[in-house]
């Protein structure tokens, strides 16, 4: 563990009395958050959760949703990290203290520096810099809950369960993706596989307003599902949310920005790389993007998808995986003109749709 991470995991220890930790690492107490965050009575049922790699910390709240990452990679403290630190007890003259630390250490690591940070990429080099982690025992896939004899009488769970198939057809080949624990028992599990190992998790809340929250314990630059870049195909398929890449088992960007380090880890795979934006304000940023890297993007809402479609999730569920997956790579382009005549044609008709 890094100097940086070990000095903060002393410190954050000092604060909370650790109630218990779990067989994959994770400090479990009271959180710290709740009064703060939307609950009016503090937890009293140990729902606070910190993890600790070699590089980063995640903080994670299963009572009121508040999750937050500090990564040495950016040495900073964001403004949730000094929330939390502030419920933490830490008073205001050391969360400065410790900000200075880190920008005297960025400061001094730019001036030592003579190589830029995107100046590499062999994707298996990588994976071995990121630390996995053990799946949390209550955590159990929808296919493993299914093969209990009892799941129906679990309301939470069929509550879970009804959800999942009103997506469509397609979920019945995901189950084993999909987890639930029951102690949250409005919470869908996602974890981010890489060959059978886990390095992350992304969460969707059925009753909050925000819908996903993203944990990932060493490094923001990983995707949901990117296993399928392993299988013997020619593309590979990149779509905004994590449904949208079960349904057709292509990789989401999640909240990820598309960047260079995530085009030279996809570009290792030596294959064809074919956007899918949301017919959306944040699709029209995804195309963006796109344009900045040269890859293809591919507009199925004017030959392929009924208008009201927005997203490969809604168009696997009502035409299929495989009618889905042909209409995204057959309407799919990397002429710069092209991409960018068919994108004034999406945002007027989404223009015509806010007007009607």
């Amino acid at each position: 563990m890094s100097e940086i991470i070990n000095l903060f995991k002393n410190k954050l220890l000092e604060k909370v009395n650790i109630q218990k930790i779990s067989s994959s690492g994770w400090y479990i107490f009271n959180a710290v958050c709740c009064p703060y965050h939307g609950n009016e009575r503090p937890d009293r049922r140990k729902r606070g959760n910190f993890y600790f790699t070699e590089n980063s910390w995640v903080y994670n709240c299963f009572n009121c949703g508040f999750k937050t990452v500090f990564s040495e990679n950016n040495l900073v403290l964001t403004e949730r990290n000094k929330k939390l630190l502030e419920w933490m007890g830490f008073s205001q003259e050391e969360i400065n203290e410790i900000s200075f630390s880190l920008l005297k250490r960025k400061n001094l690591e730019q001036k030592n520096s003579n190589n830029p940070k995107d100046e590499y990429f062999n994707f298996f080099d990588y994976i071995k810099t990121l630390n996995p982690t053990e799946k949390e025992e209550e955590m159990v896939s929808i296919e493993e809950y299914l093969d209990r004899q009892d799941y129906k009488e679990n309301k939470n769970f069929m509550k879970i369960l009804d959800y999942l198939f009103s997506r469509g057809s397609y979920i019945v080949d995901c189950l084993d993706k999909i987890y639930w624990v029951e102690s949250s028992p409005d919470m869908i599990v996602l974890p981010i596989f890489i060959k059978n190992k886990i390095y992350g998790y992304i969460m969707r809340n059925l009753n909050k307003s925000i819908k996903y929250m993203n944990i990932f314990f060493d490094n923001k630059n990983l995707l949901y599902n990117l296993d399928s870049a392993f299988k013997n195909r020619k593309y590979i398929i990149l779509v905004e949310g994590p449904f949208d890449a079960l349904s057709i088992d292509g990789i989401s960007i999640m909240k990820n920005t598309i960047n260079n380090n995530i085009i030279k880890m996809l570009k290792s795979f030596n294959k064809e790389i074919i956007i899918l934006p949301d017919k959306d304000i944040s699709g029209l940023k995804v195309i963006e993007k796109a344009l900045e890297h040269n890859l293809r993007v591919s507009f199925p809402f004017f030959d392929y998808w009924d208008e009201k479609i927005k997203d490969a999730s809604d168009a696997a569920k009502k035409y299929g995986k495989f009618y889905t997956l042909n209409s995204i790579i057959r309407s799919s382009t990397d002429d710069p003109l092209k991409i960018k005549t068919l994108t004034n044609l999406l945002k007027n008709e989404m223009i015509s749709n806010l007007e009607d």
